[in-house]
């Protein structure tokens, strides 16, 4: 099970994290008060997991605790997407300086005109996590930036890197991967889940 963070005033922004959670020291600006209310809520309505990784990012690390997913244990390959020099800075601030890069990186999933990392990379530690995951047996919970969550399922089901910007996941969602009692790899059970207000 793989949950988005909470908001965060980064993501209320449109801003590209300032920190990754890949430091062995939480890092990182807080998930909001009103944002872990929601993920204590969204709690509720999961079941227990077996174990529970995040990052070293005080926002998944906040948000395991309100799930109730505790205790959490940070995982290096966990961290979030490295974005170089864009690492901060908003979507706006970004297309206002290098609008040629931005566009270059919307176009081609592979392209890093930031210095960072390429999504592919992204993807290749992903599925060193599911491959952990389905080692360990049972459930593991995993509390994940969104660009973590897109880059499991895509490497979970063998799609295309250029499927990316064709899945949104909502901050405090459940996505659910599960190992086919067949043998026939991973299987989607649930993208950006979130319950029913009310």
């Amino acid at each position: 099970m793989l949950v988005r963070h909470g908001r965060t005033r980064e993501t209320r922004a449109a801003v590209f994290p300032a920190a990754t959670g890949a430091s062995a020291v939480a890092t990182g600006v807080p998930v909001d008060g009103p944002a872990l209310d929601e993920a204590v809520e969204l709690g509720g309505h999961l079941p227990r997991v077996d174990r529970c990784w995040t990052s070293h990012a005080r926002r998944t690390a906040a948000t395991a605790a309100a799930l109730g997913w505790e205790p959490a244990e940070p995982v290096a390959e966990l961290s979030g997407w490295e974005l170089g020099t864009w690492t901060g800075r908003s979507l706006a601030d970004v297309h206002e300086h290098d609008p040629a890069g931005l566009a270059r990186w919307r176009a081609d999933p592979h392209a890093t005109p930031h210095g960072g990392e390429g999504f592919d990379a992204l993807r290749t530690r992903m599925g060193r996590v599911l491959e952990r995951a389905a080692q360990a047996g049972g459930t593991t919970g995993l509390v994940v930036d969104g660009d973590l969550v897109v880059a499991a399922v895509l490497e979970g089901l063998s799609l295309p890197t250029t499927a990316m910007w064709s899945i949104d996941v909502a901050p405090c969602s459940v996505t659910e991967l599960r190992l086919s009692t067949s043998g026939g790899g991973w299987r989607l059970r649930l993208l950006g889940w979130r319950p029913r207000p009310g």
